[in-house]
Order: C-alpha cells, then sequence, then structure tokens
C-alpha cells in the first residue's frame, strides 16, 4: 500500500531527479563561470597567452641553452596545458582587475562594449568578489607548478597597473609595467614548460635571461602600438598615453623606429638565435601588423 500525505517518503526515482537536476544546474552555472572568465580575457588571450605561450615551448626546446635541464619534446608539449594555463591564469587576474574599474567600465562602453561589465553580465563588485576567490587560487596552483614567484610579481604588477594607475598617467611607466609583466610571463612560460609537478625546477640560463630581456625591451619600446586604435576611449578616460600626449603620427614614429633598430640588433646576434632556436622575430612581426592596421587594442 502507497503512503500518502505529508509523511510519505521520497521515492529513490524521486530523490535521483532531485540530485540530477542539482548537477545539471552546476554544470551549467560552472560553464557560464568559464565564458565569463573567456570574455573578459578573449581581447587579450592573443596579446599575452598565444606569444608567450609559444615563446616557454621554444625556449624549453632549446634547452640546455636558454634553460636547464634538458629534456625530450613530447614531455615539453605534454606541459603545453600547464603552460597555456599559467598564462591565461595570470591575465584573467590582471583583466579582472582592470575591468572592474568605473573609469574602465565607461572606456569599455566606448571602445569594448561586449565585455561583461559594460554589457551588464556582471557588475564591478561581482568582479571584485571573483577576485576574492581568483587571486589566491591562481597563486596555489601556479606555486604548484613552480612559477609561484613569478605568478606573485604579476599580480604586484597588475597592483601597479590599475590601482596605482600606473597604466593611466604616464605611457613610459605604463610600457615598463608592461614590459616586466612581459618578462615574467617568458620566464615562467619557459619554467612550466621545462619543470615537471614532481621533478627539478627548471633554471633559466645566462643567455636565457639576456633573451628574455631582450624582448622585453622590444615590447618597452613598442607597446604603446595598442594604443593607437584606442583613443577615443583614453581621452575619455584621461589617460596620458602615447598618441594623446606625443600626437598620433609622432607616436607611431617612436614604434617604428625602435623597431628598426631593434632588427639590426637581432641580425647582429645572430649567433645566439641560431643556437636558442627561438624566433627572434615573433613580437616585431605583430608590432608590425599593428602599426600598418593602426594598431590593435588591449587595455
Amino acid at each position: 500500500m502507497t503512503q500518502t500525505g505529508p509523511g510519505r517518503k521520497p521515492s529513490a526515482h524521486g530523490s535521483f531527479s532531485v540530485l540530477y537536476d542539482l548537477v545539471l544546474q552546476a554544470q551549467k552555472n560552472v560553464a557560464k563561470v568559464f565564458v565569463l572568465f573567456w570574455l573578459f580575457t578573449v581581447d587579450d588571450a592573443a596579446t599575452f597567452v598565444a606569444p608567450n605561450t609559444i615563446f616557454g615551448l621554444c625556449s624549453a626546446l632549446s634547452a640546455p641553452v636558454l634553460v636547464a635541464p634538458q629534456d625530450d619534446i613530447t614531455s615539453i608539449f605534454l606541459r603545453l596545458p600547464h603552460v597555456v594555463f599559467f598564462n591565461w591564469s595570470n591575465l584573467l587576474i590582471f583583466d579582472l582587475a582592470n575591468q572592474r574599474l568605473p573609469e574602465s567600465a565607461r572606456e569599455d562602453a566606448l571602445n569594448k562594449p561586449w565585455r561583461p561589465v559594460p554589457s551588464g553580465l556582471m557588475t564591478s563588485a561581482q568582479v571584485r568578489r571573483a577576485m576574492l576567490f581568483c587571486i589566491p587560487a591562481v597563486l596555489a596552483v601556479n606555486y604548484v607548478s613552480g612559477v609561484g614567484a613569478e605568478t606573485s610579481l604579476l599580480l604586484v604588477l597588475t597592483w601597479l597597473y590599475n590601482d596605482l594607475m600606473g597604466g593611466d598617467e604616464n605611457w613610459i611607466v605604463r610600457n615598463a609595467i608592461i614590459a616586466s609583466a612581459f618578462w615574467m610571463y617568458n620566464t615562467g612560460s619557459t619554467k612550466v614548460a621545462c619543470s615537471s609537478l614532481h621533478g627539478q625546477t627548471a633554471l633559466i640560463t645566462e643567455k636565457g635571461a639576456l633573451w628574455t630581456t631582450i624582448i622585453s625591451g622590444v615590447i618597452f619600446t613598442t607597446m604603446h602600438v595598442q594604443d593607437l586604435k584606442d583613443q577615443e576611449g583614453d581621452c575619455a578616460r584621461g589617460r596620458r598615453l602615447a598618441p594623446l600626449v606625443l600626437g598620433d603620427l609622432t607616436a607611431r614614429w617612436t614604434i617604428a623606429v625602435p623597431e628598426d633598430l631593434g632588427a639590426l640588433g637581432f641580425m647582429d646576434s645572430s649567433t645566439l638565435y641560431a643556437t636558442s632556436r627561438t624566433p627572434p622575430h615573433t613580437h616585431l612581426i605583430s608590432c608590425d601588423r599593428d602599426i600598418s592596421a593602426g594598431g590593435e587594442s588591449s587595455q
């Protein structure tokens, strides 16, 4: 005889149905979070994640010239997801910190209205709460991967750039912060590509440090190429960036001249590039394309 009324016990089928609905809802919520996180980083993935991941893999393949110890090709490429995660997770923290600011939301409403805050998908307060979880999580995971120091310094640079307005008041300071960040991204990518979770931590050689510094030098002298398309939003926000301070034409010349001088320097240092097997022209090709197109905006 089947029980009825308030005292009826739930059937096994009913319990399974409730559990299934809970799991399905959890999956939808997780998927929504990852979609939102991707929307925060999609504009910068090609600028940060892709080139820094390639740099790390190529540097690891060059071992023992740029990094030690040397490892086989299969092991290096199996670490590709870890390298991508290091770059993307740190980029996520930067973009959350950057896009949560009210002035950033106003600028994005003009330049990038599809981003989560100006489009209304998230509020600045919700982004701040997400950072309370994401920062310790990203730091912990990358510490286990052997790049806790690089991640910690990237968090400091993120603070300098966003909360202390290092990316707004002086374009030279802005370029210096971004160039330093690229140094950390490239060094960390190399270490992750050449290290195992239970093995020896990779060490950057003297040539590896020099090569990474040269790349950061290129970034320092050309990074304001990204500001060429953002002038309307930057002006509305009151940022003192190169195209607004120097003028559009002068800003383009300050990118083109160092780029050409840097290309001559790369050719003079052909011995290092031949032995390292790391393509020296990766970032220069990107800058050439951006100057001719009028600049590809990031932040």
